[in-house]
């Protein structure tokens, strides 16, 4: 339609993305990260927040990972995840999952564009903190 021929540009300079922290959504993201990237509606400068599920997903863009690289380590990690291999170690299998997906410069690509939420839990709820992280200084610091 003619009258809208720039809203679509209009909304891609203050698009911003917020990614919910749902480890088993990890394969819609994929999709979703996917067709935003295909519309030009992502790029270098988009400035994305999430946790958990959300943040994989969030490093994944930040770091302009491969939609086939992404979708097989999301298959990779529910597959593992599925068949309760993740009991007890969920951590090390999406750790080891997201350190074979991110490029080395991953920390980079996301410093400042990628805003990770993180709750460090104690043994008291009402004493956990949250920190929101969007420095990353090393592969592993993002990873962590």
């Amino acid at each position: 339609c003619c009258c809208c021929r720039n809203t679509t540009q209009d909304l891609v300079t203050d698009l911003q993305l917020l990614l919910l922290a749902a480890v088993h959504s990890l394969m819609y993201y994929v999709g979703v990260a996917a067709v935003l990237k295909n519309l030009g509606l992502v790029d270098s400068s988009t400035k994305i927040a999430g946790s958990s599920g959300g943040g994989v997903a969030g490093a994944m863009l930040c770091s302009d990972v491969a939609t086939d690289k992404f979708m097989s380590t999301a298959t990779a990690l529910s597959l593992a995840c599925g068949s309760s291999n993740c009991r007890g170690n969920m951590q090390s299998v999406v750790k080891a999952g997201m350190s074979a997906m991110l490029p080395a410069d991953a920390h980079s690509r996301c410093s400042g564009r990628l805003f990770l939420s993180v709750t460090e839990a104690t043994s008291n709820p009402a004493a956990d903190v949250e920190r929101k992280i969007s420095s990353f200084p090393s592969k592993s610091a993002l990873i962590e």
